[in-house]
């Protein structure tokens, strides 16, 4: 399924239904599991709307999944030895979707990390003022992500 998949419109989908984005579906599904675990306080979902929801969260995680994971390696390059807030968020970012990602997106993401941050080491030594991985505060960052891996 292309990113471009529009699972909603009336061609692809006999059922209309207005889109919805991903932590709405999410919400939407946590609130029928609550109930479905006997919570009194929340109402039973339709059947349709649960069947939407679900739809909605398969497709996420196809274009999500896609391309082996082409746009999280794509992101994580971009982040990685920046030195704005986004690396703050990516590590965040890397860290909760880290169990759901291919052994192989991690291996590309660990030796990645891994180059950056002996080049960072090199710069570091060297005195330089450009550092592979940032500021020592984006050094920090992605040290939490390294964690993943090096605790194990």
């Amino acid at each position: 399924m292309s990113g471009n998949h529009n699972m909603f419109c009336s061609a692809n989908n006999p059922i209309q239904r207005e889109q919805i984005g991903i932590s709405e579906c999410a919400d939407h599904l946590r609130r029928h599991n609550a109930w479905r675990r006997g919570s009194d306080s929340i109402d039973a979902s339709s059947a349709r709307e649960l069947g939407l929801n679900i739809d909605f969260a398969i497709a996420v995680l196809d274009a999500m999944s896609g391309h082996d994971h082409l746009m999280v390696i794509a992101a994580f390059r971009y982040c990685l030895g920046r030195m704005t807030y986004i690396v703050g968020d990516c590590a965040s970012w890397l860290i909760k979707i880290w169990p759901y990602l291919s052994k192989e997106t991690q291996n590309i993401i660990k030796r990645d990390l891994e180059e950056a941050f002996a080049r960072d080491d090199e710069d570091r030594e060297a005195g330089r003022d450009f550092k592979a991985l940032g500021h020592d505060c984006d050094r920090a960052e992605w040290s939490r992500v390294r964690k993943l891996w090096e605790t194990k």
